[in-house]
């Protein structure tokens, strides 16, 4: 194990990155834990660190077909994600419940290219 990788393990384990660990644990079995900004670059900090460590990071994709067909498959195999629900939710992105303001910017955006005279099936 090189130096780097050898430090990264030291300090993923060190009790600085123990709440970390446990965050990370939590997100594990909920994935709309709630955390804050700080707390997102902490824990992706100590995830980062981690994998380093255990020569997870950076990740190689060796099998172009197999990292799509593993990107399309990921949100429905989140811990304590509902397939149906999640299906749902990406449906309607970016317009989700509780997200009406996407739908102003979306609403805006159209009156931009309107008023440019940019209609389908023109493009930018």
């Amino acid at each position: 194990m090189g130096f780097f990788k050898y430090c990264a393990g030291v300090i993923s384990k060190s009790p600085f990155y123990r709440k970390a660990n446990d965050l990370w644990q939590a997100n594990q079995k909920d994935y709309w834990l709630p955390l804050s900004k700080l707390e997102k670059v902490y824990v992706g900090s100590y995830i980062i660190l981690r994998d380093y460590a255990e020569g997870y990071f950076p990740p190689t994709f060796t099998d172009q077909a197999l990292a799509y067909e593993a990107e399309e498959q990921f949100f429905f195999a989140l811990p304590g994600v509902d397939p149906a629900e999640a299906l749902e939710s990406d449906l309607r992105k970016p317009f989700w419940l509780g997200n009406e303001r996407y739908l102003n910017y979306f609403l805006e955006l159209c009156e931009a290219l309107k008023s440019c005279g940019i209609a389908p099936p023109q493009t930018i």
